[in-house]
């Protein structure tokens, strides 16, 4: 009989590696950001540059401690994503430091972001697809990222920061459960995202003012998106479940409404039904005993 110790020293050291760097990462970035904050006035443009590259660097440095350092140009789709998010976490912290115009931002950079990550994550399918069908699902993969990223946009406008990036982090853990179900390496990822989501709601609540902007939302939408359709086109996970973790960052919104309740009700109102939907996607998601137990 095996020790138990032999299982969970593994099992340990695998949640490690996927939790502790975005962590570590995110701690140094708004570190950074804090002590910058402190030596200049409040209220400057620039707020908040660190919060999408802490969630796209984070979640690299994630991958990599997982696997390796993914090489350049990516093999795998999931090397091709990491590579995607870590540039749009750059693009988004240049964009949140120098504030430019909405209209680009959503016209240009968005669907030029969203469709460049499906490509780099379903160019390998591409070979065993008619052209009609690779283009067709490459567009529909950047609209369902694209889709996220406005739904995540959304719930933080109009949830308080702290809510909106704690929403986020619960999203990413029911992936990380449903994608496990399907290939070990995705649910770690996702629970990496889940990691930085949650140092963001922390910082997001410990300083007051920042909020997930345009940036960060984009990077957490391509992020969990693109795991989600891996976890579709790789691991053949079932389409409901990814659609309702899909779902789950609208109910940040929950957390300014309604008025007359109390900020802490609104708040725990919010985390109470994106935990429920994300436990209905991770009750439905679970495989089937092929023995009937």
């Amino acid at each position: 009989m095996l020790d138990a110790a032999v299982v969970i020293d593994p099992l340990v050291g695998q949640v490690a590696r996927g939790v502790v760097p975005p962590v570590v990462v995110a701690a140094v970035l708004l570190g950074v950001e804090w002590v910058r904050l402190r030596r200049v006035k409040s209220g400057l443009p620039g707020r908040g540059w660190a919060l999408p590259v802490a969630m796209g660097a984070g979640w690299f440095a994630a991958l990599a401690a997982l696997e390796q350092v993914p090489p350049l140009p990516p093999i795998t789709g999931i090397q091709g994503l990491g590579w995607a998010v870590l540039a749009i976490g750059g693009v988004a912290s240049i964009d949140a430091r120098w504030p430019r115009s909405g209209l680009l931002w959503w016209v240009g950079v968005v669907p030029a972001a969203t469709l460049a990550t499906a490509w780099l994550l379903l160019r390998r399918l591409w070979q065993g697809w008619t052209a009609t069908e690779a283009m067709t699902q490459t567009g529909l993969a950047a609209v369902g990222m694209m889709g996220l990223a406005v739904l995540v946009e959304i719930g933080a406008r109009r949830g308080p920061g702290w809510v909106a990036a704690a929403v986020l982090s619960v999203a990413a853990t029911g992936g990380a459960l449903v994608l496990a179900a399907g290939s070990a390496l995705q649910g770690q990822l996702a629970g990496a995202l889940a990691a930085s989501a949650g140092c963001v709601a922390a910082w997001s609540w410990l300083d007051g003012r920042d909020r997930i902007g345009r940036g960060a939302s984009l990077t957490f939408g391509c992020a969990l998106g693109g795991l989600l359709l891996a976890g579709r086109h790789f691991s053949e996970v079932e389409p409901i479940p990814l659609l309702a973790i899909g779902f789950v960052p609208v109910c940040a919104m929950l957390g300014a409404v309604p008025r007359r309740w109390p900020r802490w009700c609104r708040a725990l109102a919010a985390l109470a039904i994106a935990a429920l939907i994300a436990g209905l996607a991770v009750a439905f998601g679970a495989p089937e005993d092929p023995y009937g137990y």
